[in-house]
């Protein structure tokens, strides 16, 4: 019975981690100027636990997409964290969390 309530929890924290994935990528692609170009790298869930113990994911990774002109500019890191992204200026206090 515990192993099967193991696999359970495991199997939701899973789903859990790619619904997050996913806000993720919808927030990285709505600041985009070509959101059907984007490429992904290195995407991954970091847990990290908060103020209370309490341990959620971190998702972290890179993104490479069109500018305005046309070019890719290179992959760049993002982290989403909370619902809330971070992305380019803000981006160097959190890079710890995905280490």
């Amino acid at each position: 019975m515990k192993r099967i309530l193991a696999a359970i929890a495991l199997a939701m924290l899973v789903a859990g981690c790619h619904d997050q994935s996913d806000q993720a990528k919808k927030a990285v692609m709505a600041t985009l100027k070509d959101p059907a170009s984007v490429q992904w790298r290195d995407i991954r869930a970091q847990p990290r636990k908060d103020s209370w113990g309490k341990e959620h994911p971190v998702i972290c990774g890179e993104y490479n997409a069109k500018n305005s002109y046309g070019g890719y500019t290179g992959f760049k890191p993002f982290i989403f964290e909370d619902n809330r992204l971070h992305i380019d200026d803000d981006i160097a206090m959190w890079l710890s969390d995905c280490q």
